[in-house]
């Protein structure tokens, strides 16, 4: 059972990493849509656009993965609590 507390816990830090990921490239793509004399006042080059809309489909996509992860992980759990229980 350790392996699937590991899987379990791995996942949920994917989870996490996507959240962050995906806030990332939201606040690009709204500074994004800002004015260009507000985004250049730093020196910063404005964010792509683009990129950060992959940004955010890619931390989705991710997040799901990590998700069915986490299902995967816990009826296979639910399986071996089942089994015990008939001994």
């Amino acid at each position: 059972m350790p392996g699937l507390m590991s899987a379990m816990q791995t996942a949920a830090t994917g989870i996490l990493a996507s959240h962050a990921k995906a806030a990332q490239a939201a606040e690009d793509i709204a500074t994004a849509s800002m004015p260009q004399d507000r985004v250049t006042i730093s020196g910063e080059r404005p964010p792509d656009v683009v990129r950060s809309m992959l940004d955010l489909r890619i931390a989705r996509y991710t997040a799901l993965a990590n998700m069915q992860t986490i299902r995967t992980a816990d009826a296979m759990l639910q399986d071996v609590v089942n089994i015990g229980s008939r001994r």
